[in-house]
């Protein structure tokens, strides 16, 4: 059992390497599966919905029926109880009861009382009048030759169980229902097998209620057979008719019920279809309807097979259309992924012959699909390939070259350095402190200025402002005036080199060269809920519209079609955009005697703030 089973793992595995070799077959394995599993699954749900609709539609039919037929019978059952109760002379009634041994005109009268309840109805099967007192009893039936009133004499009448309930029901009245019943149950000679119900009623004197006689209706099953006709029962389906009190007074198959042993306290207690048990290969669930008097409850017992007939057979045609669209499918798989996955090993194997250093093939394109855009975009990456590999030897030719051009270039700022600081020391010498001061400042500004990186901190680039502002200060003396407002938890952001030194360059151009009045530059840097603005504002004379409008228009240029004019705004504005997204930029307000030009950071479009949580 064990090699068994170890040749079949084996020969799955062999089965599953050879499927997953190629893509074709993962294609079709998977399109496959996608198909099965969307057909079985609209089929089972479409199962469930139809089985579902079948129940209920077989519930609300048979509850209509029921209805009807149940309708019937209380209809049956009450006509019965009204005409076995004398409506006029009572009172002789009575009388004859008390002296029907002692004159003959009193049993007379009883006799013919008999007799037109006998003759009134079609279903009965018998009439007897028990007479408490005397231990006796008229009776007349359909079971002698000549329909005549007899009188018998039976004193264990009075012992049956029917008796006594018919004597203590507070309404004078019993139904009493004659399935499992026998002949000594009943006690009267009559035939249980021709009778299904007996009525009893207790006829009472008016003033004292003192029962005289016991009156028993048996009933055959002509009507009753008439009625349960309308119920139409189809095979292995079964009907039963309960009282009030859960006795059964019709089954149409009692070998059904007493094997089936049934809690008829249970059934029908609520108004769901439930489930009663398997007979066979039949699983049973029970209908029913109550009737309007509550008095009787009609049930039927109804096969799965035959709730569920027209959605198996739903389901049997579900599953036949699924698997011959299931086939067209998979055949129709194939043939597409053949037509596609053939272009690919084409590729594969130029792709191959590229690989080992072959750079002159070329795929053949056809069509206008993915595969062919593919195809071209290949071809074009050979041809890519073979330039970059001819410019890489051009480069290699003028590399030495390169280096030695940037060798010389970091000799200048080194020389201009050391010249700085020559003339710094002589003017140290000769005790020329301001001197001193503007070529410090100088130096550490064209020390900033040349240094790598092109991302400074805040607190950096407002260092290198106040050297800048040394060199200006020497040239515009006390008309000159800065104030700074930065937020402390911004001094460790992270902003670019030398753009809050465009702006306040800006502002010396633009407001401090053009009047001869004190300007006053205020710097600021905040946070706010969109992100971080930094501006600097003057009290110079302004920007005109048509100036304004210029810049505005430089902002919306590319950087490579740059213009004479505001060109560290532009360079500015474009270094923003490219670093920090479409969000960031440089906005102007001015107006007379006020400029304010912000750089605006997004909120997520930076780097950690030290300090913050922005």
């Amino acid at each position: 059992m064990h090699f068994i089973t170890m040749r079949v793992a084996c020969w799955m595995r062999n089965l599953h390497e050879r499927l997953s070799r190629k893509l074709v077959n993962k294609i079709i394995l998977l399109l496959s599966f996608v198909i099965v599993l969307i057909v079985g699954s609209l089929t089972i749900i479409s199962t469930r919905i139809t089985e579902n609709e079948a129940m209920k539609n077989m519930v609300t039919t048979t509850k209509n029926n029921l209805k009807l037929v149940n309708q019937n019978f209380d209809n049956y059952f009450f006509e019965r109880r009204q005409f076995i109760f004398p409506q006029y002379q009572y009172e002789q009634v009575i009388n004859s009861l008390q002296n029907e041994d002692l004159e003959y005109t009193s049993q007379q009268y009883l006799e013919d009382y008999l007799r037109v309840l006998f003759y009134s109805k079609p279903d009965i099967q018998g009439v007897y009048l028990y007479v408490i007192k005397k231990n006796k009893y008229y009776y007349i039936t359909h079971d002698e030759n000549e329909s005549k009133v007899r009188i018998a004499v039976n004193q264990e009448i009075p012992s049956k169980k029917w008796f006594q309930e018919a004597l203590q029901n507070d309404q004078q009245l019993l139904f009493s229902s004659l399935l499992t019943s026998t002949q000594g149950d009943v006690g009267y000679p009559v035939d249980i097998n021709k009778s299904f119900m007996a009525y009893h009623r207790a006829i009472r004197t008016i003033f004292s209620k003192e029962s005289k006689a016991i009156i028993s209706i048996f009933f055959n099953t002509t009507v009753r057979d008439q009625i349960i006709r309308d119920a139409s029962l189809d095979p292995n389906e079964h009907i039963v008719l309960l009282s009030h009190e859960n006795v059964p007074f019709y089954w149409d198959d009692p070998a059904f019920f007493q094997s089936m042993e049934l809690d008829w306290n249970r059934i029908g207690k609520n108004d769901n279809t439930n489930s009663i048990g398997e007979k066979g290969d039949n699983q049973y669930f029970d209908i029913w309807n109550m009737s309007e008097r509550g008095q009787w409850k009609l049930i039927k017992f109804i096969t799965s097979e035959q709730i569920y007939k027209a959605a198996h057979a739903s389901r049997n045609i579900s599953y036949a259309v699924g698997l011959i669209f299931l086939i067209i499918s998979i055949t129709l798989i194939a043939l597409t992924t053949n037509a596609i996955t053939r272009p690919l090993n084409k590729l594969s194997n130029h792709m191959l012959l590229f690989s080992i250093g072959n750079f002159n093939v070329r795929v053949p394109v056809k069509g206008n699909d993915e595969i062919a855009h593919i195809s071209k975009q290949f071809n074009n990456m050979i041809l890519q390939t073979n330039n970059l590999i001819e410019e890489q030897y051009k480069l290699k030719l003028v590399q030495q070259s390169a280096i030695l051009k940037a060798l010389e270039a970091e000799i200048n700022p080194h020389f201009l350095y050391n010249a700085l600081q020559a003339i710094s020391t002589k003017a140290l010498k000769s005790n020329i402190q301001d001197i001193v001061d503007m070529v410090d400042a100088l130096a550490s500004t064209l020390r900033y200025c040349f240094s790598g990186g092109d991302q400074v901190k805040l607190n950096e680039e407002l260092k290198h402002i106040e050297n800048y502002l040394i060199l200006q200060k020497a040239r515009f003396g006390s008309r000159l005036r800065i104030q700074y407002r930065i937020d402390p938890q911004l001094e460790q952001l992270f902003i670019p080199r030398l753009s809050v030194q465009t702006l306040v360059e800006n502002s010396i151009k633009h407001a401090l060269e053009k009047v001869s009045y004190e300007v006053c530059i205020v710097i600021e840097a905040n946070i706010s809920l969109d992100g971080v603005t930094i501006k600097v504002t003057d009290n110079g004379p302004g920007i005109s519209s048509e100036r304004l409008q210029f810049i505005k228009c430089l902002f919306q240029k590319n950087w490579e079609d740059r213009e004479y004019g505001s060109i560290g705004l532009q360079n500015l504005h474009a270094r923003l955009k490219l670093r920090y997204g479409q969000d960031a930029e440089v906005v102007i307000h001015t107006q007379s005697f006020y400029t304010e030009v912000c750089i605006k950071l997004p909120k997520g479009g930076m780097e950690h703030v030290k300090g913050t949580d922005y």
